[in-house]
């Protein structure tokens, strides 16, 4: 018989938190932190540089999915009531700002990043979760339809933003090694 399904994980190699009150994209608060607090006026953004339409191995019919952690219970209740992940629809640099893409001539876009709101996925209830979502404070969203969408039918990927537009939303940054964003799917 065939091989049962394997889950594979990988950290994000995009990650990106932006704020209104950082005005430079090299500010070091941007980037490698252990959290990062989202909110109205704070977005984090997300990407995995190599996921590409030619990833063969990705069963389609399993989830892709993103995870991140929330520091405690209470923030992983506060994450899946009021954080979604929204796809991004324009190119970035790890420069972004609140403000621009990136620091060339062009590279402004709409203030905290253009995204799709209406493709905008809500987390797994804890209840609802399994396998690595199940694990302690995780918080997962299935971007599956965004990768048929986006990355396969149309060759982008610019990723995802983390958004949370009434309360404020604490998560384990990509400075903290084991719990940093993840990306997964299964081969």
């Amino acid at each position: 018989g065939a091989a049962a399904p394997t889950e594979t994980t990988f950290a994000l190699d995009g990650v990106k938190y932006i704020s209104t009150s950082i005005g430079r994209g090299d500010d070091a608060r941007t980037y490698g932190q252990m959290k990062y607090s989202i909110s109205k006026d704070a977005r984090v953004l997300l990407r995995f540089e190599s996921l590409s339409a030619n990833q063969t191995r990705i069963l389609s019919t399993q989830p892709i999915l993103i995870r991140v952690f929330a520091p405690d219970t209470t923030e992983q209740t506060n994450a899946v009531a009021n954080l979604k992940a929204c796809p991004i629809v324009a190119d970035w640099m790890m420069a972004a700002t609140w403000s621009s893409a990136h620091p060339y001539r062009g590279g402004s876009w709409p203030e905290g990043s253009p995204i799709s709101h209406n493709e905008c996925v809500d987390a797994f209830a804890p209840a609802a979760a399994t396998g690595d979502c199940a694990i302690a404070n995780a918080v997962c969203y299935d971007v599956s339809a965004w990768y048929k969408g986006y990355v396969i039918e149309s060759g982008r990927n610019f990723g995802h933003a983390l958004v949370a537009d009434s309360t404020t939303v604490v998560i384990q940054g990509d400075g903290s090694f084991s719990k940093g964003p993840r990306i997964q799917w299964s081969e």
